[in-house]
């Protein structure tokens, strides 16, 4: 072997000696790394939060969330978490995104937070909360970093009843409604299963069926609608029941009408209001809170005291007054020669608690007698000076709360609310005129 070959083995040797040498020196600094990062971390606490309770009833309580370290430090230790879940912040409770804060020397630190009762029925809700990083001065911990609170419903579900007992439709009616009434909102949907019974009219052509009522969340009442055809020969009067069958996410109202019971009268019975119908159903906003009725002398169409006139007031809203002169022209095309009957109702609330029925006050109106003789003149006047109705045909009276559209005695909060509202109206009343020849007999006095 040459000279040349040894030297040049003799550097390669040393090369690889020294590239070794390199490696070594660099796992000594990893290693040194590695037991220096041990030894923090050995020095830096975990933390969980400190879980007291996982299933919450609804209602008004504070509840606490506790940040609880492994060991106490000399740093403040800053521990921010996120709330998610689908209970919402503000309507189920108060705990929003913040931070925890665990003072120097301290092993745990608490937020407070309340449970809120939103008075709904509804599914049981979640609070998920989530430790999120950088954790300040201490690392997440290996027990509990997520936490979800099961917010557990306490409000009973509402109460089912239809609206009333019974509704009496003209057979050439066409579309029927009826409703079924909550006695309170809820958060949750109620699905209402029916049964049709028409075993009493077994000749009328109808498309009406049992199925089920849905009243949404959020909402009080739901609608059902059916047809009616009518037939050329004159019936007797003819009846359809309808009864609850199941309900879900509520409860029948033993103290409300559980049984509906709808009476179709023949048209040869009734007055013919369906002119009056149709202009009305032609404007369903602007009517959708009116009533129409009839019996076999009278249309009487209830008009809501919103609608006309402000709070206390007697003089109608110009907006009022624009919207009815075409509904009040029809009247008086289709009814030429009919009378028209105004009335005049408010609700029980007295002006003054003390003396429900006083005349002498410094206000324009002491009284509901006088506010509903009021109102009911000022329709009646607007009949005559705006749309053209001869005095003759016109008659006003008030009737203060003496003839409540909806009875009020014993009903909770929200339905007296509601109740009340109803019973403020005016009803305008078109009826048949006397007959010619129509006489009477003096029974006291005498006779001119």
């Amino acid at each position: 072997m040459s000279d040349e070959t040894l030297v040049t083995n003799e550097v390669s040797e040393n090369e690889y000696v020294g590239r070794w040498v390199i490696t070594f020196a660099d796992m000594i600094t990893l290693l040194f790394i590695f037991f220096i990062y041990i030894t923090l971390v050995n020095n830096i606490p975990g933390v969980n939060f400190e879980i007291v309770e996982t299933e919450v009833k609804e209602g008004a309580r504070t509840l606490e969330l506790e940040a609880k370290l492994e060991f106490p430090t000399d740093f403040i230790v800053e521990v921010p978490f996120l709330v998610r879940g689908n209970a919402e912040v503000g309507v189920d409770h108060s705990l929003k995104d913040d931070v925890i804060y665990i003072p120097a020397g301290q092993e745990s630190h608490s937020i407070s937070f309340d449970i809120l009762d939103d008075e709904l029925h509804e599914a049981d809700k979640t609070i998920e909360v989530i430790m999120r990083g950088p954790v300040r001065n201490a690392h997440p911990g290996q027990k509990k970093t997520v936490h979800t609170y099961l917010l557990i419903d306490n409000d009973a579900p509402p109460l089912v009843a239809w609206e009333t007992d019974e509704i009496k439709v003209i057979e050439t009616a066409g579309a029927v409604s009826f409703q079924a009434r909550l006695d309170r909102e809820s958060g949750l949907e109620t699905q209402i299963a029916y049964q049709v019974d028409d075993s009493q009219a077994p000749d009328l052509v109808h498309n009406l069926e049992s199925g089920v009522l849905k009243i949404p969340a959020g909402e009080i009442q739901g609608t059902v609608t059916f047809r009616l055809e009518a037939t050329p020969e004159w019936q007797p009067e003819r009846t359809i029941d309808l009864t609850f069958d199941e309900i879900t996410n509520g409860t029948t109202d033993t103290n409300r009408p559980q049984k509906l019971r709808i009476v179709i009268v023949d048209s040869l019975r009734l007055k013919d209001c369906r002119a009056i119908q149709r202009y009305m159903t032609q404007f369903p906003e602007t009517f959708r809170d009116f009533e129409l009725r009839s019996d076999p002398l009278r249309c009487i169409i209830s008009l809501p005291q919103e609608f006309l006139f402000g709070s206390g007031r007697a003089q109608m809203s110009t907006e009022a007054s624009q919207e009815l002169i075409p509904l009040f022209k029809t009247i008086q095309t289709q009814y030429p020669q009919n009378l028209i009957v105004v009335e005049g109702h408010t609700d029980d609330k007295p002006f003054d608690a003390n003396d429900p029925l006083q005349t002498d006050c410094d206000r324009k109106f002491c009284n509901n007698w006088e506010l509903s003789s009021a109102r009911a003149t000022s329709m009646g006047l607007f009949l005559v000076k705006s749309v053209g109705f001869a005095q003759q045909q016109i008659s006003v009276t008030g009737f203060a709360d003496t003839r409540p559209r909806v009875p009020i005695e014993g009903l909770p909060n929200k339905q007296l609310q509601a109740a009340r509202e109803a019973n403020r109206r005016v009803e305008l009343i078109v009826m048949n005129p006397q007959r010619r020849g129509q006489q009477t007999q003096v029974l006291l006095g005498e006779p001119n």
